[in-house]
């Protein structure tokens, strides 16, 4: 399921979370992605993420929606096992 709050975009795929943040550098600057390295992320792995791509640590709605995303790549898991 894809996350989004502003330029942020957090996002499960199969069992691992992408970050997208759009608009850092402009309106015409190009999207920064960011995909975790392991499969099922912790929340805080996910945070770190965004913080690396972002260059500050995520308010608490971000924060809301990387344990979010975390969860469903967990979820992901059970449904690829089914």
């Amino acid at each position: 399921m894809k996350h989004r709050i502003g330029s942020v975009t957090i996002e499960a795929i199969d069992t691992y979370v992408r970050v997208r943040v759009d608009n850092i550098g402009g309106p015409d600057a190009l999207p920064k992605f960011a995909v975790t390295k392991k499969q099922f992320p912790s929340a805080m792995e996910v945070a770190q993420l965004l913080a690396d791509v972002r260059g500050y640590w995520p308010d608490n709605a971000h924060l809301i929606l990387c344990g979010d995303a975390a969860r469903d790549a967990k979820n992901n898991k059970i449904e690829l096992a089914l």
